[in-house]
């Protein structure tokens, strides 16, 4: 969810993927800051999405085989990472947009080949999977026990 809504913002501004591409884009394009918010939540690793789920059960883990150490360190770089991928959420919903005038800043592409494209926000092809991934990182954080079953079937035929 957070590549696509990226790379969708990206054909829209000359800010490419940084920071001031998505400011204002809560206010612009709700439909694609939605998904950018949710999967910022969920590698965060707040209660309610995978990330949380994938963090709880993997601590639990180290704690059960005795690497509490680890566990520590991974609890404290969560807290750490808040303040990285909240500074994007606040930058979207907080922050007005920047008015831009040149050509967008894509790596690796020239201005000419890749024209600013002010709907790629509109765009299905672009939103969609980034919906489609932000509804998983969601049910998936209310309901895990379907991706728990899947792990443990995968795990079970390794061995």
């Amino acid at each position: 969810a957070a590549f696509r809504a990226i790379a969708a913002r990206g054909r829209e501004t000359p800010f490419g993927d940084d920071i001031r591409a998505v400011r204002g884009l809560g206010q612009e394009r709700p439909l694609l800051a939605w998904p950018l918010t949710i999967s910022m939540l969920a590698l965060a690793g707040l209660p309610a999405t995978v990330g949380f789920i994938g963090k709880l059960y993997l601590i639990e883990a180290l704690v059960a085989g005795d690497y509490t150490w680890l566990a520590v360190f991974i609890a404290v770089g969560t807290m750490i990472s808040l303040a990285y991928y909240l500074r994007v959420v606040a930058a979207m919903w907080m922050r007005p947009g920047e008015e831009a005038t040149a050509a967008p800043a894509i790596a690796g592409a020239s201005s000419e080949a890749d024209p600013i494209d002010p709907d790629a926000g509109r765009r299905l092809y672009l939103i969609g999977p980034a919906l489609l991934a932000a509804a998983g990182a969601v049910f998936f954080g209310i309901v895990p026990q379907p991706l728990v079953e899947l792990a443990q079937q995968a795990g079970s035929s390794l061995f």
